[in-house]
């Protein structure tokens, strides 16, 4: 996705954010997730690590 962006806007294409849905919603919720009482400290559970939780 970077390298097409890249070739699209040429030096322009270093300001922008670009990463899938997930890595954009974790993105926001580090940066201002504190407002609605998530510390910047979170973390994203994998399969496993859900699995042992229960």
């Amino acid at each position: 996705m970077r390298n097409r962006l890249e070739r699209l806007m040429g030096e322009k294409s270093k300001y922008l954010k670009a990463g899938t849905f997930h890595s954009f919603s974790a993105m926001i919720l580090r940066r201002d997730g504190e407002a609605i009482g998530i510390p910047q400290d979170f973390v994203i559970m994998d399969d496993d690590d859900q699995l042992n939780l229960i």
